[in-house]
């Protein structure tokens, strides 16, 4: 069989006297590994069906069991084309030289070609002096390492599915409790976003820690002052000497588009805007400290472009106070944006 593109000069005597060491795998591990890794190591379909027919020709069996895979064993593969390709499902020739051009330079295979493109092994006193084939060696010299991250991938998919679980366990709680209007769109749309299947690990953590804290607002001891109010006093009384109108605290409000949906009642009163910030910060998994901290210096119209970016990104936004002050820092804290808060 012709061999086609992608050869490589290494000699194929040394190929068949010098495999390097590594760590013998089973065969049907190492199938299962490169199924479940495959997208990460980033093989196509066909890359994959190439690979595992490519392992299937290893002499890998003895007396009728499957012994692992090891340099002991020679892993050059002399099977025509048209034999790789029935064995990969009936893959076409051109399909098949395009997954060799790929897998070598993935570095998961070596072409080792004769001079007239033949596939065979040399042999002197009963040994393989020569390989001319396609050798699989540095698929298997990373065999190991490929295994141990589909067993990881397996563990996080595991601990994924755990977490998942706790948090509609938490959402079936929180939509049994009273909620404003921003709770109960966030609990809405939990839904669709706990079953993507692009969910990570750090995301759906966020999520948890996100409705264990609106549970844990909802069983406040009594007597406990409820934050927004004492924020909102706090902050009032630092921004009493600011000096913008209402109407630059409108407008910021009303290019909200997505915060706004939330509260179709814009805030009239100091009070009411800082609840109302307060309250949404503790929805987005901010702290209501941090959030007072930046209104007397970004002001209040600055946190309003802020929150409403992150209403938009949600459900990517991982670490909520990071992001937030990170948009404060590249907005700046320019006294000029401050906008006041109306009494």
């Amino acid at each position: 069989s012709k061999s086609g593109a992608a050869s490589t000069s290494t000699d194929p005597a040394q190929a068949a006297s010098l495999q390097v060491p590594f760590q013998p795998v089973f065969r049907r591990d190492l199938e299962r590994a490169l199924r479940a890794t495959r997208k990460d190591l980033g093989l196509s379909g066909s890359d994959l069906a190439v690979l595992i027919a490519l392992l299937s020709f290893l002499p890998c069996r003895a007396n009728g069991a499957e012994i692992p895979i090891s340099n002991q064993l020679l892993l050059t593969v002399f099977a025509s084309n048209a034999a790789i390709c029935d064995r990969a499902g009936g893959l076409e020739d051109r399909t098949l030289r395009r997954a060799f051009v790929r897998l070598v330079k993935a570095e998961l295979i070596v072409r080792r070609d004769s001079a007239n493109g033949k596939r065979f092994a040399r042999r002197a006193q009963g040994k393989v002096v020569a390989a001319f084939g396609i050798d699989v060696s540095p698929l298997l010299v990373r065999g190991q390492q490929i295994i141990d991250a589909a067993a990881r991938k397996a563990e996080q998919a595991q601990e994924l599915k755990g977490l998942v679980a706790e948090a509609k366990a938490l959402r079936a709680h929180c939509a049994a409790l009273d909620w404003a209007a921003p709770a109960l769109q966030f609990l809405d749309g939990l839904g669709a976003v706990l079953r993507r299947t692009t969910l990570t690990l750090a995301a759906v953590r966020a999520i948890i820690a996100r409705l264990k804290g609106m549970l844990s607002s909802q069983h406040k001891p009594k007597g406990t002052a409820p934050a927004s109010a004492t924020d909102g006093q706090n902050v009032r009384h630092k921004e009493t000497n600011q000096t913008d109108s209402y109407k630059t605290l409108q407008t910021a409000w009303d290019e909200a588009e997505e915060l706004k949906a939330y509260y179709p009642t814009p805030p009239r009163t100091a009070r009411d805007l800082i609840r109302t910030l307060m309250e949404f910060a503790k929805l987005l998994g901010l702290d209501p400290g941090q959030v007072q901290r930046h209104l007397s210096t970004a002001g209040p119209a600055a946190i309003i472009a802020i929150f409403n970016e992150m209403v938009v990104k949600i459900a990517s936004i991982t670490n909520p106070r990071g992001f937030f002050e990170s948009r404060l820092a590249r907005m700046g804290s320019r006294p000029d944006r401050c906008a006041p808060v109306l009494a």
